[in-house]
């Protein structure tokens, strides 16, 4: 009984003798005590194998820990810089590339008439990156009347529309297309597409657009 109650006592002891927080004299008590018990002592061999971690095993979970973080903050670095190319690009196409129609009453347009019956078009304007959209004649009623039209715009870019907004106005020609067979020539804005999928059509183009240019007046 009185071994019993001393292995009782010594298991209690072991873990703070395994923190080594306990006094001199226990500290003694206890070793002399797990040489003659075996029970004692493979209860605190299981329990330093328990809390007991290596230093090598531990270096090597903190390089894997270093590792991983790493290359989560490489991900996440690339994705930043994808990110940002993909507004810095979506910004410079909305600045720079994507074109808006000029409206005919910011330009001075003219159409003039050369003796081999071709057309002209003269855009006097601001000095800035300018496209010209224009198609062949097209037969167009209008007013009840089927005519061989043209249609024309100018469109530009936002950012050159305000880098050169105050620049000298300059006049540049652009010959039309097929113009010989064309009847009259309107200023519109137009889509192809949308005039391929029905959600628009040439006569609506030609009454939103503005006449800038028949054939007929010519001959009178």
């Amino acid at each position: 009984m009185k071994d019993n109650i001393k292995c009782t006592i010594i298991q209690d002891i072991l873990p703070l003798y395994a923190d080594d927080v306990v006094s001199g004299d226990t500290k003694e008590l206890v070793q002399q005590h797990l040489k003659q018990c075996e029970k004692c002592r493979a209860e605190f061999d299981s329990m330093t194998k328990a809390i007991y971690l290596p230093k090598e095993t531990s270096k090597t979970m903190f390089k894997g820990l270093q590792k991983k973080w790493r290359k989560k903050k490489l991900i996440i670095s690339l994705l930043s810089i994808f990110g940002a190319f993909i507004i810095l690009s979506g910004l410079f196409y909305g600045l720079f590339i994507h074109q808006i129609a000029i409206e005919v009453t910011e330009i001075s347009l003219e159409i003039e008439e050369y003796d081999n019956n071709q057309l002209v078009s003269f855009y006097t304007g601001r000095d800035a990156v300018v496209s010209v959209k224009a198609t062949h004649p097209l037969e167009v009623n209008v007013n009840g009347v089927n005519e061989q039209v043209i249609f024309i715009y100018y469109a530009e870019s936002l950012g050159y529309k305000y880098i050169n907004r105050n620049q000298q106005l300059y006049k540049a020609p652009f010959q039309l297309t097929e113009s010989e067979k064309a009847d009259a020539v309107y200023y519109a804005e137009f889509d192809i597409n949308q005039i391929s999928s029905g959600e628009d059509t040439w006569e609506e183009v030609a009454k939103r657009g503005k006449l800038i240019w028949e054939r007929r007046h010519e001959k009178e």
